[in-house]
């Protein structure tokens, strides 16, 4: 039975190895042990108290998920610290006792300035990214970066890493999740190496700590990061720090903390817009050597708001779709591959007469001359509008907007509602004039 308990609690680690950060596994699950089974209770044996607190915290109901599935039966898991001190422990932990920094091996090459698509919504945040890159330690110092899930953070903090190591080689630049600085500390803690740890931390010309809202409530580590945070700091060494939120919104953030962070420049990342979403896709399709129709392109910006990262894996999974399939790539194949990650938003569907007439109606412009091909500027915009407001409160396609105005084809339409986003984005009265339209077509 214990042959076949240990066995199966390796199966459950390997499980769950594949869903969790290498050095986070290594850490805290990597010495666990089975102990025994008794009664539906899967005892493990764990190092010490503070890791059955923080598994029991972070990873239990996973485990007993997982373990449920492998025994066929309701598992509830019981943590068991084995020993007050470190021996048992150290056997496990791989040596961090490392006096030379490493620099180049933990920045990814594709995360540079070039690589990034510059828009409204991220122009603040990368201008002053590259102003710290120029000067590190002179200018803006620390440099706070934040935003929500997948629009950049990381990519600009190492971007920053990968630009001064490409320009000056003398500089000893480090990045790391704030999660692996704590888990580094917990080993240095457990195995007596926390001075050659902190020599290690501040020895750096830059470092840069991702994920900084790890820290809330975590008061040890937040105490290391503070004197490790002065010690840079003094010295005139450049600090990175990315966080989802700014740091006065950190919660169980020592003040002191809030006040360092808040005392260099504190730069926001919001999601992208419209235009930068299409120019994200774009450049993601030219950089991989990749052709999607533009009306497919439009589409899936207009649709796919929340993050970069679900926008550019939505290419990744129309075109993996559409080869499994061996279907034709169009806005079709589109709807149905990416049905599971669209926003698609029609509050009110109405027809593409209705909003003709109300455009009419509202700017006494002539239907002919809306629909003829000249270029005067107030029927340009007009049809512009009529452009955007169908796209936004029709199910037309972007061939079949283009055909109820006499367009030559799709592109146009995409052209024209671009304009429209600009201005929209640009010139408040306008914005409010567009807001009218919408609210006069039912739009809420």
């Amino acid at each position: 039975m214990g042959k076949n308990i240990d066995k199966i609690w390796d199966d459950t680690l390997n499980i769950i190895k594949k869903e969790l950060k290498e050095y986070t596994f290594s850490t805290w699950l990597l010495p666990t042990k089975a102990s025994s089974l008794k009664e539906n209770i899967l005892y493990i044996d764990v190092p010490n108290p503070f890791f059955a607190d923080w598994i029991s915290e972070h990873f239990l109901d996973r485990l007993e998920e997982i373990s449920t599935d492998l025994f066929n039966i309701d598992i509830k898991i019981k943590l068991l610290p084995i020993s007050e001190n470190t021996d048992t422990f150290i056997k496990y932990i791989p040596e961090i006792v490392d006096s030379k920094p490493e620099n180049i091996s933990v920045f990814l090459q594709r995360y540079t300035f070039d690589s990034f698509v510059v828009g409204n919504s991220n122009q603040f945040a990368y201008a002053g990214s590259t102003a710290v890159a120029e000067n590190p330690g002179k200018t803006y110092n620390p440099l706070f970066i934040y935003g929500g899930v997948g629009l950049g953070k990381t990519h600009l903090a190492q971007a920053i890493g990968n630009y001064i190591l490409l320009k000056n080689t003398k500089y000893k630049v480090y990045y790391t999740p704030a999660e692996k600085f704590m888990n580094d500390l917990v080993t240095a803690f457990q195995t007596n190496t926390t001075i050659a740890l902190k020599k290690r931390y501040r020895q750096y010309h830059i470092l840069i700590l991702d994920d900084i809202q790890f820290l809330s409530g975590k008061e040890r580590l937040q105490e290391e990061v503070f004197h490790t945070f002065n010690a840079l700091y003094n010295s005139h060494r450049q600090l990175v720090l990315t966080s989802d939120k700014p740091p006065r919104e950190i919660r169980n953030l020592e003040e002191r903390l809030v006040s360092r962070f808040q005392s260099g420049l504190i730069v926001d990342i919001q999601p992208p817009d419209l235009v930068t979403r299409i120019a994200i896709l774009k450049n993601k399709i030219e950089k991989e050597n990749l052709f999607i129709p533009e009306d497919v392109l439009f589409f899936i910006a207009e649709n796919i708001t929340s993050n970069i990262r679900e926008l550019e894996s939505s290419i990744i999974k129309l075109l993996a779709f559409a080869s499994l399939t061996k279907a034709k790539i169009d806005l079709k194949t589109a709807e149905i591959a990416l049905k599971p990650l669209l926003n698609i938003k029609k509050v009110h569907i109405i027809s593409f007469d209705e909003i003709l007439n109300f455009v009419i109606n509202e700017t006494k412009i002539n239907k002919n001359l809306l629909l003829s091909q000249s270029r005067i500027e107030n029927i340009s915009i007009t049809r512009q509008i009529i452009m955007y407001l169908s796209r936004k409160l029709t199910n037309l396609s972007l061939k079949e907007i283009a055909i109820n105005l006499n367009r030559k084809d799709h592109t146009t339409v995409i052209s024209g509602i671009k304009k429209i986003e600009l201005l929209i984005m640009n010139d408040e009265d306008f914005k409010n004039k567009i807001n009218t339209y919408l609210s006069g077509l039912g739009y809420e």
